[in-house]
């Protein structure tokens, strides 16, 4: 959450291939950059425990929070997947008196069919795999024509 506009090319000429850095959307997305490709995995500041408690929001707070935006993306994602992150801290949610609330967010979340359950590098792999290359054309048929073409 603290780059500058040069970090999506330098993170791509890395090697690395996806970025968990970027507030937006809840799919992955094709990130332009200079060199090799990068995409980010979304990534919410509305579900991180440290930003909520700065806030005065609590235990119960979080697990209302996650459960309706859970409950939305599932609805939502009948046509096409979300992603749903929770930013989660061992300092914060592990707590005695906090972490009844994150068990309750899991089991909820856990008891729905169709819910998958993967890493950062696992989402990557599969939106490369599937839906990199139509993305990039999608985008290329939208590019305006640059001043002088």
């Amino acid at each position: 959450m603290s780059h500058t506009l040069n970090t999506p090319d330098l993170v791509a000429e890395a090697g690395i291939s996806y970025w968990c850095d970027w507030v937006h959307d809840d799919q992955p997305f094709p990130f332009k950059v200079r060199t090799g490709r990068l995409i980010t995995v979304p990534y919410s500041v509305d579900l991180n425990d440290a930003v909520m408690y700065r806030q005065g929001f609590e235990g119960e707070d979080f697990e209302r929070a996650a459960i309706d935006c859970f409950d939305t993306l599932y609805r939502d994602g009948e046509a096409s997947g979300r992603v749903m992150c929770l930013a989660i801290h061992p300092y914060l949610m592990g707590q005695p008196h906090r972490i009844g609330y994150l068990a309750r967010v899991l089991d909820h979340i856990c008891k729905h069919e169709q819910v998958w359950h993967a890493t950062g590098s696992e989402m990557a792999a599969w939106y490369y795999a599937n839906m990199y290359d139509t993305m990039q054309s999608w985008l290329r048929e939208r590019e305006a024509p640059r001043v002088g073409q």
